[in-house]
């Protein structure tokens, strides 16, 4: 797909639209509605939501052990200088991060799907 046909500028009259690029004019997209926006902002409500207390998954069990190895890659560096500390917790935060909120997201995905299922046996 052509990138210059993906970005939408916004004109202020109604539903008048130009893709920059290409001179195409269309009225089917609204601007706040974009579809990659939307996935990428609940995608990042999901990752927030997950590392907290979900009512049907409860608390993420990752994060001890999150905080444990930042912790003690932290205090292993902290032998040499507050530098390698900082360097060391910033190596596991960038290698158990990801994997931590990864799990985050899949843990509010299936708390969702489960109040769903929940909800509609109750009715």
């Amino acid at each position: 797909m052509n990138w210059s046909r993906m970005i939408l500028l916004w004109m202020p009259h109604k539903v008048n639209y130009t893709m920059i690029g290409t001179g195409a004019k269309t009225d089917s997209v609204l601007f706040h509605q974009n579809k990659g926006f939307t996935t990428m902002k609940n995608t990042i409500l999901h990752i927030i939501r997950g590392c907290g207390n979900l009512p049907y998954v409860g608390e993420h069990p990752g994060t001890l052990w999150l905080f444990f190895m930042v912790f003690m890659a932290a205090f292993i560096g902290l032998d040499r200088s507050l530098l390698h500390a900082l360097g060391g917790a910033a190596i596991m935060a960038s290698i158990f991060g990801p994997v931590y909120l990864v799990g985050a997201y899949h843990r509010s995905i299936d708390s969702e799907n489960m109040g769903k299922r929940y909800r509609a046996r109750s009715k």
